[in-house]
């Protein structure tokens, strides 16, 4: 979501802000059975979707191997069936999601129930043996406030009502429950007769509409709503993969503004090429080369201070420009790997997965004879291949996996802390009037901690008097010599390896390979910055991620 000014409209000479729109995707799926092996292809599906259900996920406890966050309602174990599970329910959020999203407590043992912003929403999945009466009871336990979505595997059938060949007792019964509880079926209106369930029996297709979205969002809330059932995507179950994207106008009380909260694409050399003499050399020369005339001016205005601040942020923009051109030309730039692929995905595999969903498409449009079995060879031909270069490549993972592990106790040790950590739950801080409370109480709990109040105040002095009028200040060989290149130099070499870069894209290894030419760039510029007591905006930008120590998640003081 991009930041942008909030837009109003003109009312009786009275500027009315217009709540800004967005745009959210939600997905169903029944698995009919998630396996730990395929959750990651069926993710790769739906790397556009903010939210994605999945019902008959037979998940009886743990959770899926993916960095999707997580919420599930457990399934049962199937007794004599070798600890299969039946029924169970699993949400995958996306770090993408523009909203913050909770569980809620459980209203029955069919649904899982979430808050994602200021909606609710009720996963169910109803099975076949349960009575109408049974059903009507579940749903009727289910609140219903504004701005609800109830969706899932109902296993009623309405019949012409959304195109659907038949019809079922249960679906008759829950026609009253829909007009008492004002909710809107959306594949009427959506996807009128486009089927969610097909199978074969008997040698021919069957097929019906089981899977729905319901919803009581009003008009005004639910801009442009498109509902889209993937018929040509083979999944490994029979009901078809459901996406609804939708625009959504929240309550004035709980948006959001999305500032500068997406980060730009992290930018990536390749950095094993600065132990070759060549390349390094190759990024020395044309660092010296293209930072010649700022390391002029940056020693013209340190002599000689203008009247007013110089535009310090543009000055190390260009620095910034420097190094990303210098990079670009001596090592290249390094391609980053889709960041929903796993460890042991490859392009191999990611082109095998393309050609059996090419497959399946063709064979759901072939025609019926000899020209439909060819297609349906073809696709389990390549469904083979794409399973066995996935399970080669998680093998080979594993072997090399294990020998890191049998070599180096810094990697055992991190990798049992690591699961250790994936199965203990972590409380996410909120705030039950919402996310923009939730800012602010951490803001204000971060500011108390960090305002000096804790401090003995006998160790702390007074704050020295400033005037503006006092700038820029006049540069003493104690700040010149505290800036000496071979000071830098000497620092520089200390900053630790292999660490995450900031949102300058800049990694210790980079400046390492280019001290001895950059530190006389940094000396003038420190000096320049204790001048005028300005640092650059891009310095002072830092994520702060709260981490949960122990009691209640309410209380901001509980986080570290």
């Amino acid at each position: 979501m991009c930041a942008s000014p909030t837009p109003s409209i003109l009312l009786d000479n009275v500027n009315v802000p217009v709540p800004p729109v967005s745009s959210f995707s939600i997905s169903l799926w029944n698995a009919n059975g998630l396996r730990q092996s395929t959750v990651h292809d069926v993710l790769s599906h739906v790397m556009n979707t903010h939210v994605l259900l999945v019902t008959e996920t037979w998940l009886t406890s743990g959770s899926f191997p993916t960095d999707w966050t997580q919420y599930h309602l457990y399934g049962s174990k199937v007794p004599g069936a070798f600890n299969r599970g039946s029924g169970g329910i699993t949400v995958f959020v996306s770090a993408a999601c523009p909203f913050s999203v909770s569980q809620l407590p459980s209203y029955n043992a069919h649904t899982l129930s979430l808050k994602v912003g200021n909606l609710t929403v009720h996963c169910v999945y109803l099975p076949p043996p349960l009575s109408s009466d049974q059903v009507l009871s579940l749903l009727r336990s289910l609140p219903v406030t504004s701005d609800t979505i109830i969706c899932g595997d109902f296993n009623a059938r309405f019949g012409s009502l959304l195109g659907d060949t038949n019809t079922n007792p249960r679906g008759t019964a829950l026609l009253p429950w829909l007009e008492e509880s004002s909710m809107s079926l959306l594949n009427e209106h959506l996807a009128y007769g486009m089927p969610t369930f097909t199978t074969f029996r008997r040698q021919q297709e069957v097929s019906s509409i089981i899977d729905l979205f319901l919803t009581n969002i009003g008009d005004s809330a639910f801009l442009d709503p498109q509902l889209v059932i993937e018929s040509d995507l083979s999944l490994g179950s029979d009901h078809r993969l459901m996406v609804l994207t939708f625009g959504y106008v929240p309550p004035s009380d709980d948006i959001v503004s999305p500032g500068n909260s997406v980060l730009a694409p992290r930018r990536q050399w390749k950095l094993s090429k600065l132990t070759k003499e060549k390349p390094l050399r190759l990024l020395r020369e044309s660092f010296r080369s293209s930072v010649a005339p700022l390391v002029g001016t940056l020693a013209d205005l340190v002599s000689d201070p203008p009247a007013t601040r110089p535009n310090i942020d543009a000055l190390n923009d260009s620095l910034n420009q420097c190094l990303y051109a210098s990079l670009d030309h001596a090592i290249g730039v390094k391609s980053a790997r889709p960041g929903h692929w796993k460890k042991y995905w490859t392009q191999e595999i990611q082109d095998a997965a393309a050609e059996r969903d090419r497959a399946y498409s063709q064979w759901r449009h072939a025609s019926f004879g000899i020209d439909k079995v060819e297609c349906w060879l073809l696709y389990k031909q390549a469904h083979r291949k794409f399973r066995s270069l996935a399970q080669a490549a998680k093998r080979q993972s594993w072997k090399q996996s294990c020998s890191a592990l049998e070599s180096d106790f810094t990697k055992a040790t991190a990798a049992i802390k690591r699961i250790k950590r994936n199965k203990e739950t972590s409380a996410t801080f909120s705030h039950p009037d919402g996310p923009n409370a939730s800012v602010t109480a951490m803001g204000n709990h971060l500011a108390s901690v960090y305002d000096g109040s804790l401090l003995a105040s006998a160790s702390r002095p007074a704050a020295p008097d400033f005037h503006a009028s006092a700038l820029p200040h006049d540069v003493s060989t104690a700040v010149t010599d505290l800036f000496d290149a071979d000071t830098l130099v000497a620092l520089i070499k200390r900053l630790p390896n292999r660490k995450a870069p900031g949102p300058n894209h800049l990694k210790a290894e980079m400046l390492k390979a280019l001290a001895p030419d950059i530190a006389p760039v940094l000396s003038p510029f420190f000096t320049l910055c204790s001048q005028w007591s300005y640092t650059p905006v891009l310095w002072r930008h830092a994520q702060v991620f709260p981490i949960h120590k122990k009691g209640d998640a309410s209380d901001p003081a509980n986080f570290r």
